[in-house]
């Protein structure tokens, strides 16, 4: 240690004025000048400290490294430079900030695979700190960042932050994230995740001594390969309840928009989302969200959902999840899926291997871990009328209530023994399915209550008709309709009565 000093001593007013100090420790070295007052009782001083450039990585080893070892992983590098007032009374050292600034160039600190750096001008004054452009830089990734940060010796922090970036891919994050936990040191790094056999354990509840706001502006981005343009968020955390005002942004040909409130201070983390989704494609979507249906679901999808729940481990999801949407189709297509397959094996008909609908619109629930949903597929070869519940888990249970084209119905009874007892006035074959089983086996069956009915239905129809004919000769121009009136009812009853009706 180096001390180099040109100072006058007041001894009658226990004063010192300082024209120039001169601190050196193994090459970090910080330059004073100022008045140090009072010094035998309540000293007081208005000092100005300047740090002229140290280089955090020489810092580090000039210091002690019982001092640094929690901070030697991190490899942190860059240069600081700093200029400092500090004045008031030591003994309120909280109070000594007045005004300062700090000067950041290349900061740079080691996360797992990341490796930010930060460069900028930091403006203290009192207990706030300012900071206009912040530059960060992430691999190929730049944004600018401007905050204001308040009441920092006290609590609640008060932070208000602007992200901004023409061009910031977040693939790259997720999956250095994921490579500490990938690699494995025999922990988990996954909060919640069970070690060792143990019960796994919900996170929270978390006590921030922050109150923020701020917004998110990004040109373009990618999540998991799913390009993300004019990514907008506006989000505020007050007493521990982060809220997103607004998210929005266009993806896959079409447009989402979200808000949501997760409360931080509440075990398990108690959560709430609405999500809107316009004329989106469906099946980058898929390929996201359900990798392993991938391929299978095609159109411009529309959505409107409210999901609320408590907790982040899968089966405290699965009980307390719980919501409602509708969701629309446009120029949809199924293909591929065990659901679209095992349809046509089970009616032996290939051309339902590859499902075209103009639209396709419904409304689901969800609770109790299943989905219960409602919903109607309109096309020129195929119609259905799906109704019943999709467990979270993947099970099934569902009517598919499906009618095929004319053309498809003579495809699929070509002796026309049947299909007269199931085919509406506009010729369409009805298929009453019932769908059981899971999603990647499901079980397909005929629906034989109603199979029953409409051959009753049918029987009693062509039944009725028969007798009218024969008995009353309705066709007969010369029948007096009024008169037959009271016969014709006795009929229907009479029909009703041997069919059950």
């Amino acid at each position: 240690m180096a001390l180099d000093y040109d100072l006058q001593v007041d001894l009658a007013n226990a004063a010192v004025q300082i024209t120039r100090a001169s601190v050196n420790l193994n090459g970090i070295v910080l330059d004073l000048s100022g008045r140090v007052v009072d010094y035998s009782s309540t000293p007081e001083i208005d000092l100005m400290v300047v740090l002229n450039e140290l280089d955090l990585r020489a810092a580090l080893a000039a210091v002690p490294r019982e001092l640094v070892k929690q901070v030697e992983e991190l490899d942190p590098a860059g240069t600081v430079r700093a200029r400092i007032n500090l004045a008031g009374a030591v003994d309120k050292p909280l109070a000594l900030l007045k005004t300062g600034e700090v000067s950041l160039s290349g900061i740079q600190a080691s996360a797992g695979d990341l490796r930010p750096a930060l460069t900028g001008l930091l403006s203290l004054s009192g207990d706030q700190v300012v900071t206009d452009k912040l530059k960060l830089t992430l691999g190929d990734n730049s944004a600018d960042i401007s905050f204001k940060a308040s009441n920092l010796f006290g609590k609640p922090i008060v932070v208000s932050s602007l992200v901004t970036s023409e061009h910031f891919m977040l693939d790259p994050l997720l999956k250095a994230g994921a490579a500490p936990i990938a690699g494995g040191n025999g922990k988990s790094g996954i909060p919640g995740k069970a070690t060792g056999g143990k019960q796994a354990e919900e996170i929270g509840p978390f006590d921030l001594p922050v109150k923020a706001d701020g917004e998110v502006r990004i040109g373009r981005t990618v999540y998991q390969g799913l390009n993300i343009d004019n990514f907008q968020m506006r989000y505020r955390l007050v007493d521990n309840l982060l809220t997103i005002e607004t998210m929005t942004g266009n993806v896959a040909g079409g447009t989402f928009s979200k808000t949501g409130t997760v409360d931080l201070g509440k075990k398990g983390l108690v959560y709430n989302a609405k999500l809107n989704l316009t004329s989106v494609q469906a099946e980058p979507i898929v390929k996201v969200f359900a990798p392993k249906a991938a391929g299978t679901v095609f159109g411009g999808l529309s959505l409107e959902t409210e999901i609320s729940g408590r907790g982040t481990q899968p089966e405290a999801i699965r009980k307390s999840l719980s919501g409602l949407g509708k969701l629309e189709v446009a120029d949809g297509r199924l293909t591929g899926s065990s659901l679209v397959q095992g349809l046509a094996d089970f009616v032996n008909l290939d051309e339902l291997r590859d499902l075209h609908f103009s639209q396709a619109k419904g409304s689901f629930t969800l609770r109790d871990g299943k989905i219960l949903m409602d919903s109607d597929f309109t096309g020129k070869e195929v119609r259905m009328a799906p109704n019943g519940t999709i467990g979270l888990d993947g099970n099934l249970d569902l009517n598919l209530g499906a009618r095929l084209s004319p053309e498809l119905t003579a495809k699929l009874d070509r002796k026309g023994e049947v299909a007269q007892y199931f085919t509406d006035q506009e010729g369409w074959g009805e298929l009453p399915l019932k769908i059981a089983g899971t999603l990647s086996r499901p079980k397909f069956s005929f629906d034989t209550k109603v199979l029953k009915s409409k051959v009753k239905e049918k029987a009693r129809n062509e039944l009725q008709k028969k007798l009218e004919e024969k008995v009353f000769k309705l066709e007969s121009k010369d029948t007096d309709a009024q008169a037959n009136e009271p016969a014709k009812k006795m009929l229907d009853d009479a029909i009703k009565g041997l069919f059950g009706k």
